[in-house]
Parts: C-alpha cells; structure tokens; sequence
C-alpha cells in the first residue's frame, strides 16, 4: 500500500537493513518537493529480429545508494506492544537507540505501534481514574 501512495513500488524498500545492523519497515526518499524518488529504474523488454523476447543488459535493477542533493531519507518503523516497558506507556531502550542510529545515518524516523490492544488501551495515562 505504500507503494500505492507513493506512486510505485520502486518508490519504497522493505526490511530494509542498516550498516548498524538495524532493520527498518519500510524507507522511502523524497525529493525537496516532497515528492518519492524512486530506488530503481524499470528494466526495458526488447524483442530481438528473430523474435525471441528478452531483458535488456540493464536488466539488473541499478539500486540507487546515493541521495540526490536535497533529499531526505524517511525510515518507518513500527513496533508492537512487546516494544513496551511493562505497564508502562514508555517503549524499551532497544527502540529508541534503534531511532538514534537511523537518525545518525541520516533518516528521519517515523515510529508507531501496530497490533490489536495498543499500549495507550491497555494503561491509560495517570490521573484519568481508569482502573
């Protein structure tokens, strides 16, 4: 679905592994516009004389490792309730250096929570009488 909003799936990455060994959702680049840079080019299919249909020789996708001048990395990264300090709506350590890594490699980091029985559900803050 990322894809999607992106405007293709070579728009975004999945699982994407860091240098620090950190594996991030999904990443995408956004130009200065805000606009989705994507990470390959399409390969080209071209049809010889004798009409056998083949690759192009660039038919191995060119994974773009560099940022354009002015873009900017976005890392998503999402965690479940386990993620969680117990009974506590503070996540572990383990998150948030994970965020100061991708942070330090340059990604601007989006973080959430996903799954059934979200922390905010499961212990309200203090002083709202929920028991």
């Amino acid at each position: 679905m990322l894809g999607e909003v992106l405007g293709g799936i070579n728009c975004a990455r999945v699982a994407v592994l860091t240098p620090y060994f950190y594996t991030a959702n999904f990443e995408c680049v956004l130009d200065r516009q805000g606009q989705p840079v994507p990470y390959t080019t399409p390969s080209r299919l071209q049809i010889s004389e004798e009409g056998k249909v083949q690759w192009a020789s660039s038919a191995t996708e060119q994974e773009r490792m560099e940022l354009p001048t002015g873009a900017q990395r976005i890392a998503l990264d999402f965690f479940d309730a386990k993620s969680f300090c117990k009974n506590s709506q503070h996540v572990k350590g383990e998150i948030h250096l994970r965020k100061r890594h991708l942070e330090i490699l340059g990604s601007h980091v989006i973080q959430g929570e996903v799954g059934p029985g979200r922390r905010e559900d499961l212990c309200p803050p203090p002083g709202t009488g929920s028991q």
